[in-house]
């Protein structure tokens, strides 16, 4: 917290006014705790991958969003699973784009 005080005078009397505000420093964004794995599933398969914790040491909100999930694949709570069927085989190479991204 920073205080600055200063006077300012409001053209027919000396006063003295306060003003009290805080800076604010976003100096880190938001991680997961370990480095994100590549997975592999084959057809008829299913796996689930939870992601790991996301920290923020600002302790900012953040946002999660996903691109490119294949329509074999689904995001709950945190965890991706993915269950091809034969008819995927032929689209299986999928490289799922995610981003974490300070809200603040």
């Amino acid at each position: 917290m920073v205080s600055l005080k200063g006077e300012l005078p409001d053209g027919t009397t000396a006063t003295t006014s306060s003003l009290t505000f805080s800076i604010v420093l976003n100096t880190e964004a938001p991680k997961f705790d370990s480095t994100l794995k590549t997975i592999y599933v084959r057809v008829e398969d299913t796996i689930r991958y939870i992601l790991p914790n996301i920290s923020d040491a600002d302790g900012d909100n953040y946002t999660l969003t996903y691109s490119n999930l294949p329509r074999f694949g689904k995001y709950s709570s945190n965890s991706f699973t993915f269950s091809p069927t034969k008819q995927d085989a032929m689209s299986m190479i999928s490289v799922v784009s995610i981003t974490l991204q300070d809200n603040s």
